[in-house]
C-alpha cells in the first residue's frame, strides 16, 4: 500500500530520509555520530493497508540498551509521513550484524541503498529490505518425543537464547513439552543463558546443543519440582539448574 499521491519509490525515499536523520546513540557517545541507516541497523519496513508502518531494526550486539532511544525516535518522526496512521518498531535479535553493514563516506556519495521487495505473510503489504544480504540466523526446528512414568510426551524448541527488550534481560533457550494427544498442562523449560568462564553472557546469537537426553533429564527434574502432566491450567515454567552445552 502506498499513500495517495506518493509512489512506492517516493514513500521509501521519505522513510529512508527520516531514518537517516536519527542517530545511533553509541556512535554519538563514541564521538563519531552515524545515523541508524549508515550504521546498518535498519533492516526494512512494511506499510499496511491500515496505515500501520512496521519498521524492523537490528542491534550491534545482544546486550545493547540504546535501541529504545532510536526506536522511539523512529516512531515519533515517521508518524508525520503522509498515509501513516501508526508506527510500530521491533528488533530482530536473530539478525547477525557486522561492520560490512555500515556505509562509508564514499558509499553515501556513490552507492545508493538498494530496495528489494520480498513477500509478506500479511495481504496487501510489502517489505522493504535493507539488510544487504547479511547472514540471518533463524530459530532451529528441533523436536522429539519422550515417555516419562508411562506418559507419552512431545517436545519442541520454541525460542533460542536472546536479549529481551521487555525488561527481562537475557533469556535462555526454551523448550515446550506437552502430553501427547491430550490438552494438559504445558511444561516450559527455560535453560540459563549461555555464559563464559567468568559468568558473563555470551554475545547473541547463541545456539546451545540440545539433545533428547538433555530434554528428558530436564523433564524428570520438572516432575520432581512439581509439574503434574495430568493437570490442567497455566503452563508450568521450570528453570533447570544446569546449562545445556
Amino acid at each position: 500500500m502506498t499513500p495517495a499521491g506518493c509512489d512506492d519509490a517516493g514513500f521509501n525515499e521519505a522513510v529512508r530520509a527520516v531514518l537517516g536523520r536519527i542517530h545511533d546513540s553509541c556512535s554519538v557517545a563514541a564521538g563519531r555520530p552515524m545515523s541508524v541507516v549508515d550504521m546498518g541497523l535498519v533492516l526494512g519496513w512494511r506499510l499496511g493497508a491500515d496505515g500501520v508502518l512496521a519498521v524492523e531494526f537490528c542491534v550491534t550486539w545482544g546486550g545493547c540498551t540504546m535501541a529504545p532511544h532510536f526506536m522511539g525516535a523512529a516512531e515519533r518522526d515517521l508518524a508525520g509521513l503522509p498515509g501513516v496512521a501508526q508506527v510500530v518498531t521491533r528488533i530482530d535479535h536473530d539478525h547477525v550484524w557486522d561492520e560490512r553493514a555500515m556505509r562509508t563516506e564514499s558509499d553515501k556519495g556513490s552507492i545508493p541503498i538498494a530496495f528489494r521487495q520480498i513477500d509478506s505473510p500479511t495481504p496487501n503489504r510489502t517489505f522493504t529490505d535493507m539488510a544487504g544480504g547479511l547472514k540471518k540466523r533463524r530459530k532451529r526446528t528441533i523436536e522429539g518425543t519422550a515417555t516419562m512414568d508411562g506418559i507419552a510426551m512431545t517436545w519442541e524448541l520454541t525460542s533460542e537464547p536472546q536479549w529481551s527488550n521487555s525488561g527481562d534481560g537475557y533469556k535462555g533457550m526454551c523448550i515446550s513439552v506437552h502430553v501427547a494427544n491430550e490438552a494438559r498442562r504445558e511444561l516450559i523449560i527455560e535453560y540459563p543463558y549461555p555464559t563464559n568462564g567468568d559468568g558473563r553472557p555470551l554475545p547473541v546469537p547463541q545456539r546451545p546443543t540440545i539433545t533428547p537426553k538433555i530434554v528428558e533429564a530436564s523433564i524428570g527434574e520438572a516432575l520432581a519440582a512439581g509439574w503434574d502432566p495430568s493437570s490442567r491450567g497455566k503452563a508450568f515454567v521450570f528453570y533447570p539448574p544446569a546449562q545445556a552445552k
